[in-house]
């Protein structure tokens, strides 16, 4: 019984290890957008001024790590559909212990009037197509990692680094 339970360990670690060495092989041959830099995420979600009230989406939220994180302030959910992707995300919020919450539908399709902080880091043709889904309610700050919105005027510009820049949309 015991022989059969660790066999049976050893076996779903080995599926585990072998799913996230296939996923980041796999993202990095055929990822366009990489996720975030990691070392971005601390400086970002200090410039979002996250509070408990918060409703964070990450769309297109990749392997979760900016949802993973901004969990610990505020509701956090990201929107993803790629299997490699899911299985990195579902492996790190465990990993993590964090409660964020992981959407599995089309980004383009995503209801976003329930959330207040909205991240973007998509290639700009999505950005385009999305444009005219999303909220500009007041209370609404819309961040995109390094592509403007299209005829919205950003509230306020970050330069994160020599690479990266955030823009920020804030609606009143």
């Amino acid at each position: 019984m015991t022989k059969g339970l660790f066999l049976s360990f050893a076996i779903l670690g080995g599926l585990s290890i072998s799913t996230i060495i296939l996923s980041l092989l796999i993202r990095t041959r055929y990822s366009k957008d990489p996720d975030t830099p990691t070392e971005l995420i601390p400086k970002i979600i200090k410039l979002m001024d996250l509070q408990p009230s918060d409703k964070f989406i990450d769309l297109g939220a990749g392997d979760f790590r900016m949802v993973n994180t901004v969990a610990k302030y505020c509701q956090s959910y990201g929107v993803e559909l790629s299997p490699v992707h899911l299985v990195t995300a579902q492996l790190l919020r465990l990993l993590n212990r964090r409660r964020s919450h992981i959407l599995t539908e089309n980004l383009l399709k995503t209801d976003l009037t329930k959330y207040n902080k909205i991240y973007l880091n998509l290639d700009s043709k999505i950005i385009r197509a999305l444009s005219t889904k999303l909220p500009t309610k007041a209370g609404v700050i819309i961040y995109s990692l390094n592509d403007k919105l299209e005829n919205i005027e950003a509230t306020k510009v970050h330069e994160l680094n020599n690479s990266y820049t955030l823009f920020e949309y804030q609606f009143k």
